[in-house]
């Protein structure tokens, strides 16, 4: 890894600073203020070298950063299909994520764009799409997608902030190699870019999900057990109990569903299960009926049948992130619950009907439907749900199914440990309590994360409560390992003992042992994260 744990943002832009005389100066002195518009204000331009700008997107640029993002789809430039764009839109939407418009980090080439004759008079989404993003002003040709939003540790006894990288993308001709390129690390200085802003906005760890050999060098490590691919095939469940059988059915979500839907993810937000994003009544139902309407990935609810003692009614939700009209796997998420049915007797009849359901769906796309055989639930450790679905995955592991899975991983950066540490202290003192030491306990952790010291923290332990020591001593340190692993440490990921048989570097004393395996245990049922 390139990084150490305590990260600091790029100096900022010189060049783009601005001097103001004060009206009324000192005698003999004028007072010159300056104010440095580091890379995290909108208001950022830093031109490189060879004339390309780096800032943060405006609503001018939805078309440019929707048609650049359809690269992570796997569509080449220029033939991007209506149905990945319609997938990537909603992040430029503010009604659907809080800030989407601005919350691109970009490199625009200042080149005079063209549009091609045959473009012109074209009628199909994809051309219209690309004809506004060639007659910007500035075409979008790299950028990063930074969306805030919280990850809470022990049941929510800690909430932090957190930022994830949710799209990067780089046209080929602009990668470090590429023709225009002009030897410029263009999406190392994006990843700048973001870090900033996630420091400015509090952010005590990031988050991106993709590739290890590439997301390793910009300080990341996979260190979350959330969305991790669990996999179920329409067929493992078993059916509901011959008492239950046809008390349920599954149909696509319509807009008169709305109100039942935002019912249940309140009440999913309020009890910290995960959803899209903490914000307001409002913007969440507007959220939600953007999710009803959208054509490229189905929202389905599951209600009961009519009984002769009940009317009948919602009990579950779930969308469809991703799925290829005639392929046989699909994406699951969000996955939402009245928390008032069997949890058992939902999910046993949800799985085996999604699979007929997605086919219908996809029949009104394709002429040719395949079955589907895989059903990804990209849900948390601590989804309520989770344990009913975990109890029939797969037995086997498809090929498919990697631990790296670029649709699954997630991967964690913490760019200031002290930062991150000081949110968590809510959690670590809850397990500290739980703990037999006694009150007259007391001990200092002296945590340093690489053998250059970049990372050191000392936390101290004394009358019962852990604390972060502001002026640690200069001792040598008690608890010594890379920052990767500090990493997996802090999020639970791995135990102590695991860690040391990864890292031959790791060590921890005797005498603090029993302190380490109290305050970091490894979490099976883990963090949750809202955005």
């Amino acid at each position: 890894m390139t990084k150490t744990g305590n990260y600091r943002p790029p100096e900022p832009a010189y060049e783009d600073c601005a001097l103001v005389l004060l009206d009324k100066p000192l005698p003999a002195l004028p007072i010159v203020v300056m104010k440095f518009i580091t890379s995290a204000s909108s208001s950022y331009r830093h031109v490189l070298p060879n004339g390309l700008v780096l800032r943060w997107s405006t609503a001018a640029d939805k078309a440019g950063c929707v048609l650049t993002s359809c690269l992570g789809l796997q569509q080449q430039e220029g033939q991007e299909t209506e149905r990945g764009i319609k997938f990537i839109e909603p992040l430029t939407d503010d009604s659907v994520y809080n800030g989407s418009s601005t919350n691109w980090a970009i490199c625009v080439d200042p080149a005079a764009p063209t549009t091609s004759a045959e473009e012109a008079d074209s009628a199909d989404y994809p051309a219209q799409m690309r004809r506004l993003a060639r007659s910007a002003t500035e075409r979008v040709v790299a950028l990063l997608y930074y969306l805030p939003g919280t990850i809470a540790f022990d049941g929510g006894l800690a909430t932090l902030q957190l930022g994830q990288v949710h799209v990067v993308a780089c046209k080929p001709a602009y990668r470090v190699h590429g023709e225009k390129s002009g030897g410029a690390h263009i999406m190392q200085m994006l990843f700048d870019m973001v870090n900033a802003r996630a420091m400015q906005d509090g952010c005590a760890c990031m988050l991106v999900s993709g590739i290890p050999a590439y997301y390793r060098t910009q300080g990341y490590e996979y260190g979350l057990r959330l969305g991790s691919g669990l996999v179920t095939h329409p067929s493992a469940l078993s059916p509901p109990k011959s008492a239950d059988a046809g008390r349920y059915a599954l149909r696509q979500a319509t807009q008169n569903d709305v109100s039942d839907l935002l019912k249940m993810a309140l009440t999913s937000r309020e009890t910290a299960d995960l959803f899209f994003s903490r914000k307001d009544d409002a913007a969440l139902r507007l959220q939600l009926e953007h999710l009803v309407a959208s054509d490229t990935a189905p929202f389905f609810v599951l209600e009961t049948t009519s009984q002769a003692d009940e009317t009948p009614h919602i009990v579950a939700a779930v969308g469809v992130v991703h799925h290829n009209p005639g392929g046989t796997r699909a994406f699951m998420h969000p996955l939402l619950w009245d928390g008032e049915e069997d949890a058992c007797a939902v999910t046993a009849a949800l799985v085996p009907l999604l699979g007929p359901a997605l086919e219908e769906a996809a029949r009104k796309i394709v002429s040719e439907v395949k079955t589907i055989t895989t059903l990804r639930w990209l849900v948390p450790d601590a989804h309520p749900l989770f344990r009913w679905l975990l109890a029939n995955q797969v037995a086997i592991t498809p090929p498919d199914n990697s631990e790296y899975d670029h649709m699954s991983v997630s991967w964690i950066a913490i760019p200031e440990f002290t930062t991150f540490f000081q949110a968590l202290l809510p959690a670590l003192n809850a397990r500290l309590a739980r703990a037999p030491f006694g009150k007259n306990y007391s001990a200092v952790l002296r945590i340093k994360a690489s053998a250059s010291g970049a990372g050191a923290i000392a936390l101290r332990v004394s009358h019962g409560t852990v604390s972060i020591d502001p002026t640690p001593s200069r001792e040598e340190s008690n608890v010594m390992m890379p920052p990767a692993a500090l990493i997996q440490l802090c999020m639970g990921f791995l135990e102590w003992r695991e860690l040391k048989a990864v890292f031959p570097d790791f060590s921890v004393e005797g005498g603090v042992l029993p302190l380490v395996e109290v305050l970091f245990p490894k979490r099976s049922l883990g963090s949750v994260v809202n955005w």
